[in-house]
């Protein structure tokens, strides 16, 4: 079933990912290739590729202190393995506000300012079924966690600017 409509809120996390590697993606190579339906994001491409090089992220670049880095390796992904996000995922994208936590997704339209919609992608990807009014309390946490990460990256943007 196609999405209820097209949108730009999530910056490709439904775009497909094709990945190739037989000597690390075992389970894929047992399976004889496979889907892996956990969202991943741009994010994720610079942890994983540090994981599979075996090498850690700079603790500091050009004499200053290295933002920390926000993705989630997806190498247990080749292993056929849960991802271990640490961070939910984050969108300031487009027309859209977007929180994805789990299996659960918040949105709204930044051009046209109105209350977040819920989804539980778990259950229904296709987002056809707004569950915003009967969880109240859970759009209220994820729309915290939603301003709390904005304003993070409010700061970080002024302290980049202010180099």
């Amino acid at each position: 079933t196609a999405l209820r409509t097209m949108r730009d809120d999530e910056g490709g996390i439904r775009t497909p990912m094709i990945a190739f590697w037989p000597a690390g993606m075992k389970q894929a190579e047992q399976d004889g290739g496979g889907f892996y339906r956990e969202s991943a994001h741009l994010v994720d491409l610079m942890s994983t590729a540090l994981e599979l090089a075996g090498t850690a992220y700079p603790e500091t670049f050009r004499g200053s202190e290295s933002e920390p880095i926000e993705g989630t390796s997806l190498a247990s992904a080749f292993r056929g393995e849960s991802l271990k996000r640490e961070l939910p995922l984050f969108f300031d994208w487009g027309r859209h506000h977007a929180y994805i936590e789990g299996s659960w997704k918040i949105i709204r339209d930044k051009k046209k300012p109105g209350p977040w919609e819920l989804y539980d992608l778990g259950t229904r990807q296709t987002e056809t079924e707004n569950l915003a009014e009967q969880q109240p309390e859970r759009v209220k946490a994820l729309a915290a966690a939603w301003e709390e990460r904005a304003e993070h990256y409010d700061r970080v943007a002024a302290q980049v600017e202010a180099k």
